[in-house]
């Protein structure tokens, strides 16, 4: 029900809590893969499961940030969200063909923001309101080739949808500038293979491309800074143009059963932030006011740790850590 919702925005530009077992060991999965989720940590441990499957779920995300200023000393609060991250995965693996063989298809949201700022405040000409959603969809074919080793490739179809309202001052005065109904659909690509060393203990690795969105949409600027497109009465509209790279992503992991009753996970990701480089804003029929937004942010490595232990048949406890570094200087 929720991934029907229709709206779903994600709270940072990337998320990894894609699958309730995933996510309780800190999303720490690659190198063990053994649900429906193994779409979103790692497609080549999709051939583990029998049958057909289906998996669905949602994460929560309650956002909360202040902005203190170093030289006024004002204090401003982002406006309270809880976007919904949903996922849903449908997996099988063939008898009548060749037992060696699955497909899957999932469809997440790794990537999305929530940013709403009061409209007066230090960074208005940068932001006050931004919404981005990248909904993949993701079908895989997986195939064990050997006792041991299982590869998988796929395609991430997306559906990047995004809005955002800044001021700006071309010295006659501030005016707001809002974007609206920008969409992309770009296309891209994953890996993945696991790899059994012992019946207890496995590795895995995943390789997701990069998705570059040609953002089109509309424009509205309210203000004296409307003159920029032709317009006299403070009031303007036109057609808009922006591009947003969405990072390659690389992860490895290691998966052991250490006692019949414990499986320790670790997992560490590279992710290429260096592709996002600067956000392009043009404006159809005017270049007045088009402008380049750099962001200068650096590639970034997560590493993460968990671990469960099998209560009973029917009851697992988990726990997990990770240290995600911030891309941004």
């Amino acid at each position: 029900l929720a991934w029907g919702s229709g709206e779903s925005w994600g709270g940072g530009l990337s998320f990894s809590e894609h699958g309730a077992k995933a996510t309780g060991m800190g999303n720490a999965f690659v190198g063990q893969a053994d649900d429906p989720s193994a779409i979103f940590y790692n497609p080549a441990g999709i051939t583990q499961l029998p049958g057909t499957q289906v998996m669905a779920g949602t994460a929560i995300v309650y956002l909360d940030s202040v902005f203190r200023s170093s030289t006024t000393g004002e204090s401003a609060q982002l406006q309270d969200h809880f976007p919904l991250v949903p996922h849903l995965y449908l997996t099988h693996r063939f008898k009548q063909w060749d037992e060696r063989l699955s497909i899957g298809l999932g469809v997440y949201t790794p990537f999305g923001i929530v940013v709403d700022w009061p409209d007066n405040w230090q960074g208005r000409f940068d932001s006050t309101n931004a919404k981005l959603r990248a909904t993949i969809y993701n079908p895989v074919v997986a195939f064990q080739a050997t006792t041991r080793l299982s590869v998988a490739a796929g395609i991430r179809i997306a559906d990047v949808a995004a809005e955002f309202e800044q001021k700006f001052n071309i010295g006659t005065g501030e005016s707001k500038l809002r974007g609206y109904d920008l969409a992309a659909h770009p296309i891209g690509w994953n890996t993945g293979l696991l790899y059994r060393l012992t019946e207890t203990t496995s590795v895995g690795l995943q390789f997701k491309s990069e998705l570059q969105a040609k953002l089109r949409g509309r424009a509205d600027i309210n203000g004296p800074g409307a003159a920029g497109l032709g317009s006299a009465n403070g009031f303007a509209t036109a057609g808009f143009h922006g591009n947003i790279k969405l990072p390659p992503q690389v992860v490895g992991g290691f998966s052991t059963r250490m006692m019949p009753r414990w499986t320790v996970n670790a997992d560490i990701e590279w992710q290429g932030w260096k592709t996002l480089g600067s956000l392009p804003r043009d404006f159809v029929g005017s270049t007045a006011l088009d402008s380049v937004s750099r962001r200068l942010w650096s590639n970034s490595w997560v590493y993460r740790l968990g671990a469960e232990y099998a209560a009973t048949d029917r009851l697992a406890l988990r726990g997990g850590y990770f240290y995600d570094e911030t891309p941004i200087p």
